[in-house]
C-alpha cells in the first residue's frame, strides 16, 4: 500500500522544531511490513496549505492511505483543507488521524469532519499496521483494537482498547527521513528513551493520553537499545547533538 503520512501547517511560530518522531516510528513500523511510506512535514517544511498541496500532488505514487496527524486544532483545520483539495484532484484515499486531539476528541471530530474515515486513538504503531493490512485485504475494521469509526448510520462507535506496548525494544528505529532537515535547520536529533509518565498530573495531556489505553502507562527502553540509535545516528547521520 502507498501511504502518505503528513503533519499538516501549522500557525506555530515557537522556535523549537525538530522530526516528527511520532509520524518517524509510524512510517518505519509500515515500512518493515512491506508498505512504501512518504512522510511530508509540512510544518518543519515551512509549508502553508497550497505548497502542502502542491507538494502531495507531485508525488509519483498514488495514495492509498493518507494519515493526518494533529496536536492542536489549527492543525487538524489545515489538515482538513488539504484532504478537501485534494479530493477536488481526485484523491480516492482513506484518511486516517492520530495524535492528541483526535484522541481526546474523537467523538467531535468524526462528527464534524465527515472527510476523515477512521482514528488512530493512542500508541499508533500497531493500530495504523492493523489498519492497513485490513484495508490492503478488504476486511472490516471494526475488530481492530485501538480506533474510533462510523456505523452506516453515521454514529460514532470504538473498537476495544488497545493495549500500549510494554516492550518498546521491540519497535524498529524511527525512520529519519527529515533528519538532515531538521538537523541543518536546528542543529539536533531527537531520541525517545522512554514514553508515558508515572506521575498522575491532572494538567498534563501526556498523562491521560497513555491512561486511556491499557498497560503500563509509563515504559522505558533499554540502555543498548538506546545507544544503539546513537550509535546510528553519529556514523551513518554524522549527529554531534542529541536531544532526549
Amino acid at each position: 500500500m502507498n501511504i502518505l503520512l503528513l503533519n499538516p501547517p501549522s500557525k506555530d511560530t515557537s522556535w523549537y522544531r525538530a522530526e516528527h518522531l511520532g509520524l518517524a516510528y509510524l512510517a518505519a513500523t509500515l515500512r518493515q511490513v512491506g508498505h512504501r511510506v512518504k512522510i511530508l512535514d509540512a510544518f518543519l517544511e515551512n509549508f502553508d496549505v497550497d505548497k502542502t498541496i502542491k507538494a502531495i500532488l507531485s508525488l509519483e505514487n498514488t495514495i492509498d492511505i493518507l494519515g493526518i496527524t494533529a496536536t492542536e486544532p489549527q492543525t487538524l483545520f489545515s489538515g482538513i483543507k488539504i484532504v478537501n483539495k485534494l479530493r477536488q484532484h481526485g484523491l480516492n484515499a482513506h484518511v486516517t488521524a492520530g495524535g492528541y486531539l483526535p484522541t481526546f476528541w474523537s467523538e467531535e471530530v468524526l462528527t464534524k469532519f465527515p472527510e476523515i474515515d477512521s482514528l488512530v486513538l493512542g500508541e499508533g504503531e500497531q493500530t495504523i499496521t492493523e489498519l492497513v493490512n485490513a484495508l490492503q485485504r478488504g476486511s472490516e475494521l471494526g475488530g481492530i483494537p485501538g480506533l474510533a469509526l462510523r456505523d452506516e448510520q453515521g454514529h460514532v462507535f470504538y473498537t476495544e482498547k488497545r493495549s500500549l506496548i510494554a516492550d518498546l525494544d521491540t519497535l524498529p528505529f524511527p525512520a529519519r527521513d527529515y533528519l538532515s532537515v531538521a538537523y541543518q535547520k536546528y542543529h539536533h536529533a531527537l531520541v525517545y528513551s522512554s514514553r508515558g509518565c508515572y506521575h498522575k498530573c491532572s494538567f498534563c495531556q501526556i498523562a491521560q493520553f497513555y491512561r486511556l489505553s491499557t498497560g503500563s502507562p509509563y515504559r522505558s527502553r533499554s540502555a543498548k537499545n538506546i545507544a544503539d540509535e546513537i550509535e546510528i545516528l553519529v556514523k551513518k547521520h554524522g549527529v554531534r547533538s542529541v536531544f532526549f
